[in-house]
């Protein structure tokens, strides 16, 4: 027979730490940017559909979802937003990461 493994340590929550925080309040922030755009967002500011134009030209989601023709102006606007700040939320992360200023 093997030998006995020691008894799992208690671990605290993953949603406990400065990562889940953030994930938790951005995923909060993002819904409610998401219930908030007007639904002339492209229409009515050329500072919006400039933005959404370059995010779709990283991101080609952005064009296969406003293809679906479902709200397409908001859609637009909203992924735009979502994939610009997903790297920032990464970016927290990594710096957060216990350590990671030894690798620097």
């Amino acid at each position: 027979m093997s030998e006995s493994t020691p008894v799992a340590q208690t671990k605290t929550s993953a949603w406990r730490n400065p990562f889940g925080l953030a994930l938790v309040a951005y995923y909060l922030v993002m819904a409610v940017v998401g219930l908030l755009i007007p639904d002339d967002i492209l229409r009515a500011n050329a500072w919006a559909r400039d933005f959404s134009d370059f995010m779709a030209s990283v991101v080609p989601q952005i064009d296969r979802i406003t293809a679906l023709n479902i709200r397409a102006d908001v859609n637009r606007f909203y992924f735009s937003v979502l994939w610009a700040a997903s790297p920032c939320l990464f970016v927290i992360s990594a710096l957060n990461r216990p350590g990671f200023s030894r690798h620097l």
